[in-house]
């Protein structure tokens, strides 16, 4: 696990086991790949492209339910 991948998972899991919200969102840049892999390595999911961004998402919920599996 890299730098980016580990913060982001921290952060994600901070958030959601101290409910701070139920949502978490991330965007980048169309060509930055290795932030798309770390937000899909981080369990979110693409939702859309916006203009010259991408925005990937996870839900609380979807949140529990990896921990659960795992």
């Amino acid at each position: 696990i890299g730098y980016a991948q580990e913060a982001a998972k921290k952060c994600k899991d901070f958030c959601f086991n101290n409910q701070l919200a139920n949502t978490i969102v991330s965007m980048m840049h169309v060509a930055n790949v290795a932030s798309e892999r770390v937000a899909i390595n981080n369990g979110m999911t693409f939702e859309k492209q916006i203009d010259l961004f991408k925005v990937f998402s996870i839900t609380r919920d979807e949140w529990l339910t990896q921990n659960l599996a795992k």
